[in-house]
Order: structure tokens, then sequence, then C-alpha cells
């Protein structure tokens, strides 16, 4: 009698059955692309891949991306799995080198989670790829020559002596401070000043709208995170996780600024001027042998006749914005880092006080560009704090063109996504012992000799290293750090009342 009804079900059974492993097998298709290759990899969650806790945001980006380089040890590359996409983590310095510099045409762009879209300012150089990125890229290299730097200095000392003011004020009274806010008012004027060439304030007006703008603007919410991890939401509905209010201000400041200039025939030797020189087309070339930061020619890039962008203000906007929000990002993580490691370790706190003093006096006590490079032991600190708390955590590059890793048989395809995780080299033992130990000495002239270049990698290396990145003397970095923390270094002393355990810098 229940014979109709048991045939019924196990037919249906029969019918769904092969759907439903259809289903999981093309669900978790893209979780054996690394095993088809015959690369090791790391086991992967069934639906976040291996970064779950990048998803999530449980965990900063780079404490993510130096576990996955420890779970690498052993393998000069493996693979993982960033939610459902496959992507290489180069381990070995040697194939770094080969991915960033030498083969460099085979990794052009970068790998970036939202799509290039003119009205929401991703029209920046960070996320432009192919001939934009080097038109670009080509273009805006003049002003971070060592001539535009040195004519910028002054403007970065007097932010960097506000700053310095204002500290000694607290001291004085035997306040403790929050350094993190206090050296992002100083880069928020710092940056202001050589960016659009204005004067922002914020050291005596802490809650300006530009400072709360910056501080909107590098806040990205969980939700957004997640389902555009999951589904790739913003490539497939062309949607950004940009702050409409801060795109807004920034636009507006930029047309306005640009309007003013343009209308009043001002021409001023900052970031703007060149980008207004772009828009006119006017040839700016500034840079010299002594650029050496800028050392890296981009192939293909004077062969492009014609600007392969609309030259807007929006397109201006957007390199303006990038500009400021990667300087400040990474400038008052490295600044606030350094300070902290000074605070605890009061022996190189005093040892780099009495070098900046000692050579300061040599120049009745006017910090100088020329008088910075002579701080060899300023070079080695902020050296040490990029290499301990880098403010990137990982370069990532997108195959463009297929390619045959040199010694093996794996062959990398189009569109396939490559990432070096930085705090996985600057932590791993074999380039720095003891590598939780701030230690300033791992950076003298002797002992840099002795490792690999690419095991040091704070500002990316190759033709798409950072472009804000400077020399001072022998080593890269960024022009407002030193100035920021020479001025407090010589006229606080710096203790340390709480430090978390963990960053939330990432």
């Amino acid at each position: 009698m229940n014979l109709p009804m048991e045939i019924s079900l196990m037919e249906i059974g029969i019918f769904i059955s092969p759907i439903l492993l259809y289903l999981y097998w093309r669900s978790t298709s893209c979780f054996r692309y690394w095993k088809s290759k015959g690369v090791h990899h790391l086991k992967p969650n069934l639906i976040f891949g291996n970064t779950y806790d990048l998803i999530f945001q449980r965990v900063s980006r780079f404490d993510v991306f130096r576990k996955l380089y420890e779970d690498l040890d052993g393998y000069r590359y493996g693979g993982f799995y960033q939610s459902r996409n496959p992507v290489l983590l180069v381990r070995d310095p040697e194939l770094i080198k080969l991915v960033l510099t030498k083969d460099f045409s085979h990794f052009i762009d970068r790998f970036t989670e939202h799509p290039v879209n003119e009205s929401d300012l991703s029209s920046n150089l960070v996320q432009l790829g192919g001939d934009s990125w080097k038109f670009m890229r080509y273009k805006l290299s003049p002003v971070f020559s060592s001539a535009k730097m040195k004519s910028m200095f002054d403007l970065i000392v007097q932010c960097a002596l506000d700053m310095s003011t204002s500290l000694q004020s607290f001291a004085d009274d035997r306040f403790s401070i929050n350094m993190n806010e206090a050296t992002s008012h100083y880069l928020v004027d710092a940056i202001g000043t050589c960016i659009l060439g204005i004067q922002l304030n914020t050291i005596k007006d802490p809650k300006s709208e530009h400072r709360v703008m910056i501080a909107k603007a590098s806040k990205l919410s969980l939700g957004f995170s997640i389902w555009n991890f999951l589904f790739k939401m913003s490539t497939t509905f062309r949607l950004s996780g940009m702050n409409d209010e801060v795109t807004a201000y920034i636009k507006k400041l930029v047309k306005k600024t640009i309007k003013y200039r343009e209308e009043n025939d001002v021409n001023r030797n900052d970031f703007l001027q060149l980008l207004i020189n772009l828009k006119n087309d006017v040839l700016v070339d500034d840079i010299s042998k002594e650029d050496t930061h800028l050392k890296y020619n981009v192939d293909g890039a004077t062969d492009i006749k014609k600007s392969p962008l609309n030259i807007t203000d929006n397109l201006l906007a957007a390199q303006c914005f990038v500009f400021y929000l990667a300087g400040f990002e990474t400038s008052t993580s490295a600044i606030g880092f350094c300070l902290h490691e000074l605070a605890v370790n009061p022996d190189i706190q005093d040892r780099l006080a009495e070098e900046i003093c000692t050579i300061l006096r040599e120049q009745d006590n006017q910090i100088t560009y020329d008088l910075i490079n002579k701080m060899n032991y300023l070079d080695q600190v902020v050296n040490e704090t990029l290499r301990k708390h880098s403010p990137a955590s990982g370069i990532t590059r997108v195959c463009s063109k297929p390619y045959t890793i040199p010694g093996t048989n794996i062959n990398l395809k189009k569109g396939d996504s490559v990432l070096v995780s930085i705090p996985g080299l600057h932590f791993d033992p074999k380039y720095y012992p003891d590598p939780e130990r701030f230690d300033p000495e791992r950076f003298t002239k002797e002992n840099v000799k002795t490792r690999h270049p690419y095991t040091f990698l704070p500002f990316g290396e190759g033709p798409r290293i950072c472009i804000g990145n400077w020399p001072i003397p022998s080593h890269f970095r960024q022009s407002d750090q030193p100035g920021g923390i020479s001025s407090v270094t010589h006229t606080d002393e710096s203790a340390s009342s709480s430090y978390p355990e963990t960053s939330d810098f990432s």
C-alpha cells in the first residue's frame, strides 16, 4: 500500500542527488586549483577559503598575511584561497625579485577589490592598470623628485614644529597624550600643505571638517567587506566601499582650489599644480640622477602619445585623494609606532636624541633637508620601525600574461593573483633573528649588506614601488616621517603609559 510513495521518494532522490553533487562540485571546484597545478597549498575552508578572519575583520590584514607566510614555511612559494580566489604567496626573495622587477611585464597590475570608476575617486594611481597606470605613473613621478621634495621640506618642518609645540604643552602639564591622534593632526596639515597648498591647522582645530573627512575615508563597513569577499559585489554591480560624503567633499575641495588658481593665475610648487599642468598639457620633468627612488622606467610609458584617460577634475581629485589617504594612513602608523618604540626603549631614545641634538647644534637648531641626511641613526630607527610595524601588509600582483615559474613546470595563467607578505618577510628569523625585538642595529650599512635586498619591502619594489618613497639617506621612506620624528625627539622625552597587545594598523 505504501509502495507507490516509497517509489516516488526514491525517484525524487535519484533525480536530486546528481544535481546536489554537481552543485557541490561546482562550488568547491575553485579549491582544487592549486592541487591541479601541483602547488603545495593550505587547506581551505569550504566557503571562506583561508581568509575567514580577514573577511570578518577579526584579525588585521598584517597578522593574517604574516600567518599565511609562516604556515607555508619550508616552501619557496605556496597557494592559498582568499575567499574563493586562488592566490600564490611567494616567499623566496629571488622569486619575489622576479615578480616585482625582472619579470614585471608579466605582473603589471595590482589586485584591486573595487572596479575603477571615475565618479567615486577610484581612478587613482593605486588602482589603475595597464596603459592608464603607465601614463599616470610617468606623468606624476616629477612631483617626487629631490628638487620638489627640497622645495616642500620647510613646509613639512613647520607642521612638525607646530606639533612639537603642542606636545610640549602637554609635557609641561604632565598630561598623557594619544600619540596616534597627535601625529594624525600633524600629517593632515603637512600633506594638505604639500598636496593642495592649503593650511588646515588641524593641530589647533582637531575637530575640523577636513580632519573628520579624512578619518571617515579610511573606514570600510564590516557588512560591505563580507558581501564583497563572498560575492564580488563591487565588481559584479560596480559598487564602491567609498563613503559618498567623503567623495563629494574631496571633489568639491579640489575643484574649488583648481578654479581659484586658474582664475587668479596662481602657480604653486605642489602636487596639485603638477596635476593642473597635466590637465593643461604642460611638460614637467624635474627628475635627475639624484632621484634613485624613481630609478625604474616604465616600459612603453614614453611611447603613449595620447592619454588613455580623460583628464578631468574628477581624475585629478582621485589622485589627490589617494596620495592624501595613502600618505596619512601609512605615516600616522609609522610615526606612532616609532615614538612608542622610543618610549619603551629609553636607551635607543637617548642615543637618537643625542645624535639629533648634536647635529642640530651645528646649524643653530634649524632642521634642514641636508641636515636630516646626516642623521644616520635616525635612518636606522625609522627603518627598524618600518620592518617591525610596516604600514603595508602585502604586495599584490595579477598575472597579465602566461608565466612559468623559473626552474619549475608551474604555469600561471592570465588573471592569477600573486601575493608577497611583507610582515612574513620582516619577521622571518632567517633574515631578522629575534624579530620581535626592536633593534636599529639591523640597519647599519654593514648589516644591510648581509641580507637579500628583497627581504625589506616596506614600500614594495620594482617599477610599481610606492611613488611616495623617499631616500634619507640610503633607504626609502616618506618625507614627512623623519621631520616629525626628529622634531619631537629633539624637544620631548617620550614615555609610554599604555600600549595594545595587537595593533589595529593594517
